[in-house]
């Protein structure tokens, strides 16, 4: 694993996207993740014809494997260079954050790993990025190596809590990636995502609201190739002030909203409605059970007719 980033890391630019494309091409042709991919889409965009959610599929791909190689690159690019290549648009919520610092929620949009490693470059207090470790330990080594390049600490999502609680009145910015399934004996919360509830991780509002520290949405979107663009919005200035539930309600709201201006950048090979509530759970198993004691039923009065 190593030798290949190092490989990648040391091309040049033209030469990165030429892989690149050779790359999105061979995940096409090979079908990564077609199945899961065809379904979300199906799913997010009924009102679209099959022809343009292929056409969104192939945009994806291609998109998927830029996000590959630059996250690759990032091993061996310098500050001045991140900063050309991301930018941060100016915001009242982005003023805030240098600020007052506070919890930043995200999902996997545009570039997150170069977004991480850009807003960090801004702060003057610690700026934690959240994450769930890998199986592999040599993968996980490396990219927390990747995510602390500039000053940034990455920390296991199970330890950002004593971590934060322990920061009480001191400035500090923790950014979650919130956007996927957490593991369902984590499972508090359900909110209504493209159409269909989906279980969400309540941990930055639990935290926001213990620390009273505002809590902000940020996302990179690419405007072309290998630039983009951050931006922030408040959620809330104070979270403790809201019922609860409300901030990530919020998130999720805007989540959706962002994807569908840029649809083509959000990762759809995650299986993100493979879970179903509870209470849909127990109605489909109502409606089985059902249909199965009419049919056995119809059985019944066919063999004594």
């Amino acid at each position: 694993m190593r030798w290949l980033v190092r490989v990648v890391a040391a091309l040049p630019w033209w030469a990165l996207y030429r892989l690149s494309d050779v790359l999105g091409w061979l995940m096409q042709w090979v079908g990564y993740r077609r199945t899961v991919i065809t379904e979300n889409l199906a799913r997010a965009f009924p009102e679209k014809s099959a022809a343009a959610r292929k056409a969104l599929q192939r945009a994806f791909y291609r998109h998927l494997a830029d996000v590959m190689m630059e996250v690759m690159k990032a091993f061996r690019m310098g500050r001045d260079e991140l900063c050309r290549r991301v930018s941060v648009a100016e915001s009242r919520a982005y003023s805030m954050l240098v600020e007052r610092g506070g919890i930043i929620i995200t999902g996997h949009l545009g570039n997150w790993e170069w977004a991480g490693l850009r807003v960090g470059l801004d702060l003057d207090f610690p700026h934690y990025v959240v994450y769930l470790p890998l199986k592999s330990r040599t993968s996980d080594r490396l990219m927390r190596s990747l995510r602390e390049r500039f000053g940034n600490e990455a920390v296991p999502v199970k330890r950002i809590t004593r971590l934060l609680l322990g920061r009480r009145e001191r400035r500090f910015a923790a950014s979650f990636l919130a956007d996927q399934n957490p593991p369902p004996p984590d499972i508090q919360a359900w909110y209504s995502f493209f159409g269909r509830k989906v279980p969400v991780h309540m941990g930055p509002e639990r935290l926001a609201r213990r620390l009273d520290v505002p809590v902000y949405w940020a996302y990179a979107h690419r405007t072309r190739r290998g630039r983009y663009v951050i931006r922030f919005l408040v959620v809330s200035e104070e979270p403790a002030s809201l019922p609860p539930g409300e901030v990530m309600r919020r998130y999720v709201a805007q989540l959706e909203e962002t994807i569908r201006h840029h649809p083509e950048q959000w990762l759809w090979s995650h299986r993100r409605w493979k879970l179903s509530p509870p209470d849909e759970k127990a109605a489909a198993v109502m409606k089985n059970d059902t249909t199965a004691e009419k049919g056995r039923g119809t059985q019944i009065a066919k063999d004594e007719g």
